[in-house]
C-alpha cells in the first residue's frame, strides 16, 4: 500500500498531466456553442419621455425663393393648426412604450389630414431607457377659392366654390358652391367635423338644391382611427327629393319623378391583435318611390322598399412604400402594398315592389404589388347580387387593373383597364361613358348602357419645372371604350376613342397637394371638335381603394 506521501505526489503527477487536457476539452466545447439569439435577450425596452411639436409655416422664407413677397405676407395670414389638434391625432402618449409601429402610423394618418404637408417624428435618446420624441409637421394653406368653366356640346357649364379645410385652425371642413351645369342651377353646403368635442367621434352633413329637387345626407359614427382599433360604428342617412333624368347621346329624353331615402348603420369590432380581421353587423334600408309619364318604353312606376340585416367579415394586410411622384410634385405618399377582402351576406324580410323576402351577398378583393423596382400594380374585383330562392336580381361584377411603371423618377406610365356589368337591372338606372368615366373628349352622359369597358393609357411627365411652389408636369393620353344596353352581347359593342394631352399643375403647399390638370382631348367618333376640360386630380389616382372596404349595399347606376 502506498503511503500518503506517496499518494498525493501520484494525484499531484495525475492533476499536471490531465488537467491541462481537460480544461482545454472544456474551453473548446464552450466556444463551439452557439451565440445566443438578440431575439431571445430582448433589450430593455425604451419609454416614451418628452414630446415636442413643431409646426412650420407654410412656406420657409428663409429659403431665397420664399424670402419675399408675397409668401411671408401668405403665413401670416394662414391660421396655423391649434397645436392640442395635432396632438390629438398621436397614437402614443409620454410613459407608454416606444413602438416604432405606432410612429409610423401616426405620420401616416398626419399626412392624410388635408391641412398639414410633410411629416416626421423622430427620436432623441437620452440617458437610460427613455426616448424624446420631435413631431414636425409643415402647414397646407387650406382656403380654396375655385372656379370652373366648361363648354360641352354647345353648352358652357361654369361654377365657383368657397373651401376651408382647417376652419379656425381647429380641422374643421366647410364648403360653398354654385354652379350651373347643362342649363341647370346647382347650389351646395357641406360641413365636416372629424373630432367631435376633440373625441373620435365624426359628424358631416351635406344639402345639394338643385332646380330640379334637393339632396340631404347626415353622418354621425366613430371610425377605426388606427390599425388597433378595436370598434367603430356608424349612423348615416340620404334623402333625395326631385327629377331623375333619363338620357340618350347626351339629351334628355324623360323624367322620372323620385323619392329615395336611403339608412345605413354599422357595429364592427376588431377580431385579432395585429388589426387584420374585423366583423361588422350591418343594418341596411332602402326605398324609391319613382313615377314617369313619358317614359320611352312605356309608362311605369317603380317603388321599391327594402330593409335588411346582415355580417361583414373584413380582412386586410398591408405594407407601405413611399413614393414622392405617383400622384403628386414632391409630397410623400403612402402607398400601401398588400390586400384586402370583404364578404357580406345580408337577409331582408318582404319588402314593396314584390312582396318575397330577399337576400343580399356580397364580395370584394383588393390587390397591391411592387414588381421589378420599377412597376406597382393594382387589382380590384368585386361582384354583388339579391336573390330569392333559386333566382338572382340586379347582379353587377366590376374588375379594375391599374399599373404604374416608374423607369425614372420623371416619368410615369399608367394603364388602367375597367369593366363594370349589370344583370337583370332596372331599365330606368345607367351607366354612362363621357369625359368624366374616362374617355376624355366626349360631352356628359354621351353613351349609356348597362355593361361598361373603358381602358386608358397615359404618360406622365415631371421635368422638375417648379414655379415658387408650383410643379409643371404634363401628359399624353389615350382612351379607347364601349358601352351596351342590358340585353345586348358584348360583341355588339362599338368601340369609343379619343387621343389628347394635357397640362399638369401641382403645389405641395395647398391642402391635400392636388394636381390640377388642364386637358386637350381629341375624339374620334361622333365628329366632334377638340374638347378642353379643366379638373382637379389625376384620372387614375394610385392606390386610393386599398383600404378597409365598405359592406353596404350599393344600388346600381351613377347618379348627377
Amino acid at each position: 500500500m502506498l503511503k500518503s506521501k506517496q499518494l498525493l505526489l501520484l494525484m499531484a503527477l495525475m492533476a499536471c498531466w490531465f488537467g491541462p487536457r481537460w480544461a482545454s476539452s472544456q474551453s473548446t466545447s464552450e466556444a463551439e456553442l452557439p451565440l445566443p439569439d438578440p431575439a431571445d435577450c430582448p433589450p430593455q425596452p425604451k419609454i416614451i419621455g418628452t414630446i415636442s411639436i413643431i409646426r412650420d409655416d407654410i412656406f420657409d422664407t428663409t429659403r431665397k425663393e420664399y424670402s419675399g413677397f408675397p409668401f411671408p405676407l401668405l403665413n401670416k395670414l394662414h391660421l396655423k393648426s391649434k397645436q392640442h389638434v395635432i396632438k390629438r391625432e398621436l397614437l402614443f402618449r409620454t410613459g407608454e412604450v416606444y413602438d416604432r409601429r405606432l410612429i409610423e402610423e401616426t405620420e401616416r394618418n398626419l399626412r392624410a389630414l388635408p391641412y398639414l404637408g410633410d411629416v416626421s417624428i423622430s427620436g432623441q435618446h437620452t440617458t437610460g431607457d427613455t426616448v424624446n420624441l420631435i413631431v414636425r409637421t409643415s402647414e397646407q394653406w387650406t382656403t380654396v377659392i375655385g372656379t370652373k368653366y366648361v363648354i360641352e356640346s354647345d353648352v358652357p357649364n361654369y361654377g365657383i366654390r368657397l373651401e376651408e379645410h382647417n376652419f379656425g385652425g381647429y380641422g374643421q371642413q366647410v364648403r360653398i358652391s354654385y354652379a350651373m351645369i347643362d342649363g341647370r342651377e346647382q347650389r351646395e353646403f357641406h360641413l365636416a367635423e372629424n373630432r367631435l368635442a376633440n373625441t373620435r367621434l365624426q359628424l358631416r352633413y351635406d344639402y345639394k338644391l338643385y332646380e330640379y329637387g334637393t339632396f340631404q345626407g347626415a353622418m354621425f359614427g366613430r371610425p377605426f382611427f388606427s390599425e388597433r382599433s378595436k370598434w367603430a360604428f356608424q349612423i348615416a342617412g340620404d334623402q333625395y327629393t326631385g327629377q331623375r333624368f333619363q338620357y340618350e347621346n347626351s339629351h334628355i329624353v324623360s323624367s322620372i319623378y323620385s323619392h329615395d331615402l336611403i339608412l345605413k348603420s354599422h357595429l364592427s369590432r376588431l377580431l385579432d391583435a395585429k388589426g387584420h380581421s374585423r366583423l361588422s353587423i350591418i343594418y341596411f334600408s332602402e326605398k324609391f318611390d319613382s313615377a314617369a309619364d313619358c317614359y320611352p318604353l312605356s309608362e311605369f312606376t317603380y317603388q321599391i322598399f327594402r330593409a335588411q340585416i346582415g355580417f361583414a367579415y373584413d380582412v386586410i394586410k398591408l405594407n407601405y412604400l413611399y413614393e414622392r411622384y405617383l400622384d403628386n410634385f414632391g409630397r410623400i405618399e403612402d402607398v400601401p402594398l398588400g390586400w384586402g377582402s370583404n364578404l357580406f351576406l345580408g337577409y331582408g324580410p318582404e319588402c314593396i315592389g314584390n312582396g318575397a323576402s330577399f337576400g343580399y351577398f356580397s364580395a370584394a378583393l383588393t390587390n397591391s404589388r411592387f414588381a421589378f423596382k420599377k412597376f406597382y400594380i393594382f387589382m380590384r374585383i368585386s361582384g354583388s347580387t339579391y336573390f330569392q330562392r333559386s333566382a338572382i336580381d340586379e347582379s353587377v361584377v366590376l374588375y379594375e387593373m391599374k399599373s404604374y411603371f416608374r423607369p425614372r423618377k420623371s416619368l410615369t406610365t399608367v394603364f388602367r383597364f375597367e369593366s363594370t356589368m349589370g344583370w337583370r337591372t332596372p331599365e330606368n338606372l345607367q351607366l354612362f361613358i363621357d369625359e368624366k368615366r374616362g374617355i376624355r373628349g366626349y360631352p356628359s352622359r354621351f353613351l349609356q348602357g348597362q355593361k361598361r369597358m373603358i381602358c386608358n393609357l397615359e404618360q406622365r411627365f415631371y421635368p422638375g419645372l417648379n414655379l415658387y411652389s408650383f410643379g409643371i408636369g404634363g401628359a399624353v393620353f389615350a382612351d379607347v371604350g364601349g358601352i351596351l344596353e342590358r340585353n345586348q352581347p358584348v360583341s355588339a359593342m362599338k368601340p369609343l376613342s379619343s387621343l389628347g394631352f394635357g397640362l399638369r399643375i401641382g403645389n405641395t403647399k395647398a391642402y391635400g397637394s392636388i394636381v390640377h390638370r388642364i386637358d386637350f382631348s381629341f375624339p374620334l367618333n361622333g365628329g366632334f371638335k377638340v374638347m378642353i376640360s379643366l379638373g382637379k386630380g389625376h384620372y387614375f389616382s394610385a392606390f386610393n381603394q386599398i383600404r378597409w372596404i365598405s359592406a353596404y349595399p350599393s344600388r346600381f347606376g351613377e347618379y348627377e
